[in-house]
C-alpha cells in the first residue's frame, strides 16, 4: 500500500544487532542512530524525487526488516531521534516532504508517531490527510507481527482520534479520497485479533458501523463515496466471517441494521428524480449484494436462518427496480424482527 522498499545493498544501514537490541543503548549506539537519521533526513525536503524516495526508504528500512525485526527498545530510541525531525516536515508548505514525513510516522508506529499522524488528519491538504489516515491504520496493524508498537489502550485512543476526524470528514464532505483512506485504516485495525490487541477489532468495527450509517443517511449520497461504501461493507463481511467472531452480539445486530441503512439509501436513489445512472449501477449493485451478505452472515452468527433477496442481481438488471424495492422491503421486514429487532421506523415502507 505504501510502496516502501528496502534500500540497495550498497547503501549503509544500521547493524542488525543494534536494531534488535532489547537492552538500554549506550551513548555510542545512540550516536550511531543520530548519525544515520541526520544522514538521510535532508533528502525528504530535497525537491528531487529520487532523493526523496531514497531518504524515505533509508529511514524506514530498519523498521521493515523481516529477518531482524526491530525491538521495542530500538523503536522507542529511533522515534526519539527521528520524530523531532519529522514533525516540522509534516507541516511543510510543500506537499512532498509533508506526505513523506507522515508516511514514515506510520511505519514508526509509536504512540508519539501516531499522535503526529492524528494531528495531520486536520491538515487542509487532502493528500496529507490521506497519508495520515493510512499511517494510523499501519501503526495499529503492526500488532499482527511479532512485536506490536502500541499497547491496547494506545491503539484504542488512536481509534478515538480517527473516529473524530471521520465524523468531521463526513459532515463537511471534503474529499472522498480521505474518507476512503480512513476506512482503510479501520480495516487495518479490524484485522488485528484479540490475541494481539484486545478489543481493537471490535472498536474499529463499531466506528466503521457508525461511519457507514452516517454516509447512508446523507440525503444525496455522492457517487464518489461508492468505492468507500464497497470497501466498508466488504470489511464488515470479513469481520462477521472470522472464526471466532470477535464482536459482541449487539454489534452483530447493528451490522445487519447498517446494511439495511445502505439498502434504504439505494432505494432513495431509485426514487429520486435522477434515478440511478447506468454507469453507477454496477457499483451500487455490488454494494447491495454485500449488504445482503452482511445480513445473511449476521443471522447465522445470531443462530437464525437466513434467506436470499437477490439484491445485486435485481439492481444490476436495470429494468427490475420495482422488484428490487420489493426485495428490499422484505429485508427491512426481517430486520425489524428477531434476531435483529431494529426499530420499526428505521427503514422506509415498501409497497
Amino acid at each position: 500500500m505504501l510502496g516502501l522498499a528496502r534500500p540497495s545493498a550498497a547503501q549503509q544501514g544500521l547493524p542488525d544487532a543494534l536494531v534488535t537490541k532489547s537492552a538500554e543503548f549506550s551513548e555510542s549506539e545512540k550516536g550511531t542512530i543520530r548519525a544515520y537519521v541526520d544522514e538521510h533526513i535532508s533528502g525528504l525536503s530535497s525537491g528531487d524525487a529520487l532523493q526523496v524516495k531514497r531518504a524515505r526508504n533509508a529511514l524506514t528500512e530498519p523498521l521493515l526488516r523481516s529477518t531482524a525485526p526491530p525491538s521495542q527498545s530500538f523503536r522507542t530510541e529511533y522515534a526519539a531521534v527521528l520524530l523531532p525531525k519529522l514533525q516540522p516536515l509534516a507541516k511543510d508548505k510543500n506537499d512532498v516532504p509533508a506526505v513523506n514525513a507522515v508516511r514514515i510516522a506510520g511505519v514508526l508506529g509509536t504512540k508519539s508517531a501516531v499522535d503526529m499522524a492524528l494531528e495531520a488528519l486536520a491538515d487542509p491538504r487532502p493528500g496529507v490527510r490521506v497519508e495520515a489516515a493510512r499511517s494510523v491504520g499501519l501503526a495499529i496493524s503492526t500488532a499482527r507481527g511479532l512485536r506490536a508498537s502500541l499497547l491496547p489502550r494506545q491503539a484504542s485512543e488512536a481509534l478515538d482520534g480517527l473516529d473524530q476526524q471521520i465524523t468531521r470528514e463526513i459532515g463537511e464532505r471534503k474529499d472522498p479520497r480521505v474518507l476512503d483512506a480512513m476506512m482503510e485504516a479501520l480495516d487495518d485495525a479490524m484485522k488485528v485479533g484479540n490475541d494481539k490487541l484486545e478489543g481493537v477489532q471490535a472498536k474499529a468495527a463499531g466506528i466503521m458501523l457508525k461511519a457507514v450509517h452516517a454516509m447512508a443517511g446523507v440525503p444525496a449520497t455522492p457517487a464518489a463515496q461508492n468505492p468507500t461504501l464497497a470497501k466498508a461493507t466488504d470489511s464488515l463481511i470479513r469481520v462477521l466471517t472470522n472464526q471466532p467472531v470477535q464482536i459482541q452480539q449487539p454489534s452483530v445486530r447493528e451490522a445487519a441494521g447498517v446494511a439495511g441503512d445502505v439498502v434504504a439509501m439505494i432505494v432513495r436513489r431509485i426514487d429520486s428524480p435522477e434515478g440511478i445512472p447506468a454507469a453507477e449501477r454496477p457499483d451500487l449493485a455490488l454494494i447491495a449484494g454485500q449488504c445482503e451478505r452482511i445480513v445473511q452472515r449476521a443471522a447465522t452468527v445470531l443462530g437464525s436462518a437466513s434467506r436470499a433477496y437477490k439484491l445485486e442481481e435485481l439492481l444490476l438488471a436495470g429494468d427490475q427496480d420495482a422488484k428490487f424495492k420489493t426485495a428490499a422491503g422484505e429485508m427491512f421486514t426481517d430486520l425489524i424482527h428477531k434476531p435483529f429487532e431494529m426499530p420499526a421506523d428505521r427503514y422506509p415502507r415498501q409497497p
